[in-house]
């Protein structure tokens, strides 16, 4: 079983921060990996791609060397963007956050009706959520964010959810979002390389500052 399996507890959430001078991708597919293959595939997955951010985690995890045959089965929703990487359930367009999250939530709805009751867990990926957020106005910034936690604290489903972040891009939205987005999310995690995080953020003891490797 993987480090990262530490803080992959159940309906947790996670937030893996990256710069842009990092390449998150490799991560990204270790970790499908990692988790498919401890799991004996007892788990059900669902990818969010917005604007076409997928495809460019594939592009630099093929680079490193890692195998990324692992997506063609993964179900995902694709909001903005035109590469098809995965399988792809539904293409949402770009539009009000209002529109977005009617689209959204109805998608992610039909998606967990159809999962099985035998699985584990659901594991919830969103990559590329940072230039949705760029997107949005102030007000609806605040609304989404704010949606986003209400989420994690009433599930009641295992639903694990990672969320990767390139902090480098949101260098320019309200500081009261990023306070927000950084007290609901219970896990936060930096990438460090290709192959390691570290904690920033944890509800258990002796978690903040360790280093986990995916290696």
């Amino acid at each position: 079983m993987s480090e990262f399996e530490d803080i992959l507890k159940p309906k947790t959430a996670i937030l893996l921060e990256y710069k842009s001078t990092h390449n998150p991708g490799p991560i990204l597919f270790r970790m499908l990996e990692d988790i498919k293959k401890n799991y004996d595939g007892n788990l059900e997955i669902l990818l969010t791609d917005f604007l076409d951010m997928l495809s460019i985690y594939k592009y630099q995890a093929e680079l490193s060397g890692v195998t990324t045959s692992i997506i063609k089965e993964i179900p995902v929703i694709k909001v903005g963007g035109k590469l098809k990487i995965g399988n792809v359930i539904r293409k949402i367009p770009i539009s009000s956050y209002a529109v977005h999250r009617s689209l959204y939530g109805e998608t992610v709805s039909a998606f967990l009706r159809n999962t099985s009751p035998d699985a584990e867990f659901i594991l919830n990926i969103q990559v590329g959520l940072e230039y949705l957020l760029n997107l949005f106005e102030k007000r609806e910034l605040v609304e989404q964010i704010h949606d986003l936690g209400e989420y994690i604290v009433t599930k009641t489903r295992d639903i694990r959810d990672v969320i990767f972040l390139n902090i480098d891009a949101l260098k320019d939205l309200p500081v009261e979002a990023l306070s927000l987005l950084s007290i609901i999310m219970p896990v936060i995690a930096e990438i460090k390389s290709e192959n390691t995080l570290t904690i920033k953020k944890s509800p258990w003891e002796g978690l903040i500052n360790k280093e986990i490797s995916l290696v």
